[in-house]
């Protein structure tokens, strides 16, 4: 049980950590295209046409930075939805579980009946050809006579 739990736990943490890992590297090179678009608008000076290229440069991180949260949010309504269905999952398989250990000690119960009545039977055997035995050699000692 704990073993299930366990292994649940960590197949989860995969279902989650391997696409955060590439949404994590896809957001990194999406920020070193703003870090160069911030560069280039750092270099302008003191004139209105630099200030408008900051503003500009500023203007398209934010543009990226919006589409990048838009994509993000998807991804992670997409991996609460799996998480949940995971979850779903998992819940069955806890009780399908149950069910089976419970089916699984009615049947040892009825295997040790089971057994029970079987040496009673070996022990009924035995004394049954005891029995026979016995006829046989009294109908010997008849036949005899």
């Amino acid at each position: 049980m704990m073993l299930a739990a366990t292994l649940s736990q960590a197949f989860v943490g995969l279902v989650v950590a391997i696409p955060s890992i590439v949404l994590g590297y896809w957001v990194y090179r999406r920020g070193m295209k703003g870090d160069k678009i911030a560069e280039q608008a750092g270099i302008a000076t003191s004139n209105d046409r630099s200030i408008g290229q900051v503003v500009d440069g500023l203007n398209g991180i934010i543009t990226n930075l919006q589409g990048d949260n838009l994509v993000l949010r998807g991804e992670v309504t997409r991996l609460r939805e799996s998480v949940d269905a995971i979850r779903v999952r998992i819940e069955v398989v806890e009780t399908a579980g149950y069910d089976l250990r419970t089916k699984n000690r009615e049947l040892e119960h009825e295997n040790r009946i089971l057994h029970a009545e079987n040496e009673s039977f070996k022990i009924e055997i035995a004394a049954l050809k005891t029995r026979i035995s016995e006829m046989q050699l009294t109908i010997g000692k008849l036949e005899k006579r």
